[in-house]
């Protein structure tokens, strides 16, 4: 059996994870035989269309089907997808290079022989698409997105809290928040406000917790919604309203395709998973909330894989085009006599790489939430009420902010 029938075989047989990885390792015309070239094709531009791969959408042409028959029904238990994509990959390179040699043998100046030679050895070094970053290009998307916007008050997908949204316009698609703080001062209950008020609006967020359980999680979410603290909910220490309030909390959830990840620790995985079910939801994400950078994977030393897991999380918002909130701890050096230095655990990377740097502060249940990086617009403090039992968070205004901040 050939590598590309195998490949292929594979690939519609395969989890979505490994799918995604494939298709954006191998391009079409890796695919040498012509009429797998289609399958491929077919397979690829369905997943984008639907987020998986419909059968029907192979068929194009007669004998379609009893060739995507054969090639399941065939394929062997050898070899996985991610073991068969860097041989289809260099079977696919091989024989472009052989068609390129072909090409310029064909060419009798021998400036133009070698001037040929030079671009095509440069498109093949270069698998990556393209994007048309041409001013007409972007100056249609640009006004693409303020139509979409008009009206709104905000770029992205807007926050729980009113001066927030007003600072920063909103979760941003493409851009990297920074939620930074010490241990045990609420940065996991300001990544919840964000998922409950999302999900509330009818947004699509994603959570990887990379230190609760998906349990937690949902937990900390429906005593947000019912208002009845997770502790009670799991002793089942509850009257029958409140059974009700936590069934309609988790429905919430349900309905919003809220998705949980607890066992995901490398920014890598988050990104496919993501991906993933953005395809799933019609190309719709709003938010992606990692909680928390330090325990995410990764090779090196604390500052190496710090400084690269910043430029990966910075990355990957860009790739999904979705704004990507990452919670952090704050450096030994910032939290030395609270420092006003805009700094995270591990490596300078991490700031440099937020588009918006958040600090929290807590004193009980005050808390003050810090915009100390924007790169696009306004610093300031927004204040903010805690209610810990509840995992609820409001924001304070006016005259209570002013007499709040006064009495500090």
């Amino acid at each position: 059996m050939s590598i590309a029938r195998e490949f292929i075989g594979r690939l519609l047989l395969a989890p979505p994870d490994e799918v995604i990885a494939a298709f954006e390792a191998v391009s079409p015309a890796d695919i040498t035989d012509s009429r797998l070239r289609r399958i491929y094709s077919g397979a690829l531009a369905s997943w984008k269309a639907h987020g998986m791969i419909q059968t029907s959408d192979l068929f194009s042409d007669p004998g379609d089907k009893d060739l995507v028959c054969a090639l399941v029904v065939e394929v062997p238990s050898v070899l996985s997808l991610p073991e068969l994509v860097p041989k289809i990959q260099r079977e696919g390179r091989v024989a472009q290079v052989k068609g390129l040699a072909e090409e310029i043998s064909r060419q009798e100046d021998p400036d133009t022989a070698l001037q040929l030679a030079d671009l095509r050895v440069s498109e093949l070094l270069s698998k990556a698409v393209e994007k048309d970053n041409s001013p007409p290009a972007v100056w249609a998307k640009v006004q693409e997105k303020a139509q979409r916007n008009r009206g709104k008050g905000s770029i992205g997908f807007p926050t729980p809290f009113r001066e927030l949204t007003r600072k920063t316009s909103g979760f941003i698609p493409g851009h990297l928040w920074i939620l930074g703080g010490y241990t045990s001062h609420g940065k996991s209950f300001v990544g919840t406000e964000f998922v409950y008020h999302l999900i509330q609006k009818g947004g699509r967020p994603i959570i990887f917790s990379t230190e609760m359980t998906v349990e937690a999680t949902l937990l900390r979410i429906a005593a947000r919604h019912s208002r009845i603290p997770s502790q009670r909910i799991l002793l089942a220490d509850m009257l029958e309203w409140n059974h009700k309030a936590v069934d309609e909390a988790f429905a919430l959830m349900a309905a919003s395709g809220l998705k949980v990840y607890d066992d995901v620790y490398t920014v890598d995985q988050m990104r496919l998973k993501a991906k993933r079910d953005k395809a799933y939801w019609e190309n719709r994400l709003d938010l992606v909330v990692v909680d928390f950078v330090q325990n995410i994977l990764g090779e090196g030393s604390v500052y190496e894989r710090m400084s690269r897991v910043a430029i990966e999380l910075q990355r990957m918002a860009k790739d999904l085009d979705t704004c990507v909130v990452a919670m952090s701890q704050i450096s030994n050096e910032s939290a030395r006599n609270d420092s006003d230095l805009l700094g995270y655990k591990g490596a300078g990377e991490i700031a440099a790489a937020a588009d918006v740097g958040l600090w929290i502060k807590r004193d009980g249940e005050k808390l003050d939430l810090l915009i100390r990086k924007h790169r696009h617009g306004e610093t300031g403090k927004i204040h903010l009420q805690f209610e810990e039992n509840f995992t609820r968070l409001t924001e304070v205004s006016g005259s209570n902010a002013l007499l709040q901040t006064s009495n500090r």
